[in-house]
C-alpha cells in the first residue's frame, strides 16, 4: 500500500518518535485540515499503544517451537495493527492527499536507494560461511 512511509517505522519508541517527526515533516505538504491533523495523531498513538503492548507481553522460558510459533503471532498482529492504521490514514485523506502523499513516498524510497547504494557494504559471512560484499 502506497501509504507505507509513515508505516515504515514500525516498533521502537525512537521509532515512533521518528514516525511523528516524518507525520509533521509532510502534513503541510498534504494540507491536512484541523480535523485530519488530529485524526492522523490519533492513529499514530494508537498504533504506538497496541506495538508497546505487544513490546512488553511476558517473556516466559519456551522450547524453540514455542518461541516460533510466538514471533509468527506477534508478526501476525504487527501486521494488523499496520493495516488498522493504513486503513485508518486511508480513510483520513482524500483523493488529493492520497496522491501528494504516494508522491512523497516514491521521493523518499528514492532517496533511500541512492543512500544505499551509495554506502559501501561490510563485508559480512552468509550461513554457509562464504564471506562477502553485497
Amino acid at each position: 500500500m502506497t501509504l507505507s512511509i509513515i508505516c515504515l517505522l514500525a516498533f521502537t519508541s525512537q521509532a515512533q518518535d521518528k514516525m511523528i517527526k516524518e507525520f509533521n515533516a509532510i502534513k503541510a505538504e498534504l494540507n491536512l485540515s484541523e480535523e485530519q491533523d488530529a485524526k492522523i495523531k490519533e492513529l499514530i498513538q494508537t498504533r504506538r499503544a497496541s506495538l508497546k503492548k505487544m513490546k512488553e507481553a511476558p517473556q516466559s522460558i519456551m522450547s524453540e517451537e514455542e518461541v516460533k510459533k510466538q514471533k509468527m503471532e506477534k508478526m501476525k498482529s504487527r501486521k494488523e495493527v499496520n493495516m488498522q492504521f493504513k486503513q485508518g490514514l486511508a480513510e483520513t485523506l482524500n483523493d488529493e492527499q492520497r496522491a501528494k502523499l504516494k508522491e512523497l513516498i516514491t521521493e523518499k524510497n528514492k532517496k533511500l536507494m541512492e543512500e544505499k547504494e551509495a554506502k559501501p557494504m561490510a563485508p559480512h559471512k552468509h550461513k554457509n560461511g562464504e564471506e562477502h560484499t553485497h
